[in-house]
C-alpha cells in the first residue's frame, strides 16, 4: 500500500507542477486483481478530462489533494469493475447485442458522429478502437445487470423505511452551496497576453453576454466549445480568490480580471445555489429517489465487500 501511495503522489506532483508526462517507469502495476494488474496509466487515462478541469479550479496544495483524492476513488472503482466482472464470469449469462450496439450508437451520437466510420476516426484519435469501445461498452452492461441483480434482491423500500432512513442520516441530506461559473484563461506566457486581455476586458464591459464568444476565442482553458462553462461546483471548494470575486457578483455577472502565478483569468457567474436541506415532509420523490441512492450505494458497497472476500487483492510492494 505504501507502494501504491507513493507512485500516486509522484504521478500527482508532476501534474500538479505543470510537467510533461512522466517516464513509462512510473506506469507501475498499482494493484493485481484475480491475476489481473491495474496500472498508472489505467487510472490516469480515466481521471485525465477531470484533472484538466480541476487544474482550472484549485491551486497548489488544494490541486494535489483533489487530484490525488480523485485517483484513489478512481483505482477503488476499477478495482469493484474487475470483482464484478469476474463475479459475472463465474456463472455468465447472454449480454443482448442490440444493446451493445445501441450503446455505441449513442455514444457516436455524443461525438458528433454521423457513422460508425466517423466514430473509428474519433476512437482513433483518442488511441482507442470501436473493438475496444464495444468491449467496454458489454463490460458496463454487465457491470449495470449485476449491480441491479442484487440492490433489487437487497433493496426493498416502504415508507416506514424511507422516513427512519431519513432521521438518521438527516447530515447526509444537506446540500452545500454550489455555483456554475465559466472561465476564460490566458496563460502567463502568451505572446499576446496584454493584447487578448485588453480586447476581452472592453468587450465585457461592453455586455457580458460576450464572455461566451470571447472564451471561444481565447480562452486557453477547458471548454472552449461552451463558452468556457465549468459547471456546478461546490463554492467552499474553490481556490480562495474564486470564492472571493464570486461573492461580489450576481448570476449573470463577470469578474475583473484576476491576475495569478499562472496567468489571467476572468469568471462569470452563471448560477448560484444556496446550502439547503431536503425537509422530509415536501421533498416528495425527489426525497425517496435521493434515499433509494444513498441505500443502493451501500448495498453496492456491502455486494463488493462481499466479492473482496473471496478474491485476491495484491498492492505493488
Amino acid at each position: 500500500m505504501r507502494f501504491l501511495l507513493t507512485v500516486l503522489c509522484l504521478a500527482v506532483f508532476a501534474c500538479c507542477s505543470g510537467q510533461e508526462p512522466m517516464e513509462k517507469r512510473v506506469d507501475s502495476v498499482l494493484v493485481s486483481v484475480n491475476g489481473k494488474p491495474i496500472c498508472l496509466m489505467d487510472v490516469v487515462n480515466e481521471t485525465r478530462p477531470e484533472e484538466a478541469r480541476l487544474s482550472y479550479l484549485h491551486k497548489g496544495n488544494q490541486l494535489y489533494e483533489a487530484v490525488r483524492s480523485l485517483r484513489m476513488k478512481t483505482l477503488d472503482e476499477i478495482i469493484k469493475r474487475y470483482l464484478i466482472l469476474d463475479d459475472y464470469a463465474k456463472n455468465p449469462y447472454p449480454i443482448p447485442v442490440q444493446l451493445v450496439e445501441s450503446m455505441l450508437d449513442d455514444l457516436a451520437v455524443n461525438f458528433g458522429c454521423r457513422s460508425r466510420a466517423e466514430l473509428a476516426v474519433k476512437a482513433k484519435e483518442s488511441g482507442t478502437t470501436v473493438d475496444d469501445l464495444k468491449r467496454k461498452a458489454r463490460e458496463r452492461l454487465i457491470i449495470q445487470s449485476m449491480i441491479n441483480g442484487y440492490c433489487y434482491r437487497n433493496i426493498q423500500l416502504t415508507p416506514r423505511d424511507i422516513h427512519e432512513y431519513y432521521q438518521a442520516n438527516k447530515d447526509g441530506f444537506t446540500q452545500p452551496a454550489k455555483v456554475r461559473l465559466a472561465v476564460i484563461y490566458l496563460k502567463k506566457d502568451r505572446a499576446d497576453l496584454e493584447r487578448c486581455r485588453r480586447d476581452i476586458e472592453e468587450k465585457l464591459k461592453q455586455s457580458a453576454e460576450n464572455f461566451v464568444p470571447m472564451a471561444r476565442l481565447y480562452t486557453e482553458g477547458p471548454g472552449p466549445d461552451k463558452g468556457g462553462d465549468l459547471g456546478w461546483v461546490e463554492e467552499k471548494g474553490l481556490r480562495p480568490e474564486f470564492r472571493e470575486a464570486l461573492a461580489a457578483l450576481e448570476p449573470g455577472g463577470v469578474s475583473e480580471p484576476l491576475i495569478t502565478d499562472e496567468g489571467c483569468y476572468f469568471l462569470r457567474l452563471t448560477g448560484r445555489e444556496a446550502e439547503t436541506v431536503l425537509d422530509f415532509k415536501i421533498a416528495g420523490p425527489r426525497l425517496y429517489k435521493e434515499i433509494e441512492a444513498k441505500m443502493r450505494e451501500d448495498a453496492i458497497k456491502q455486494y463488493v465487500e462481499t466479492l473482496k472476500k473471496d478474491a485476491v487483492i495484491r498492492y505493488g510492494d
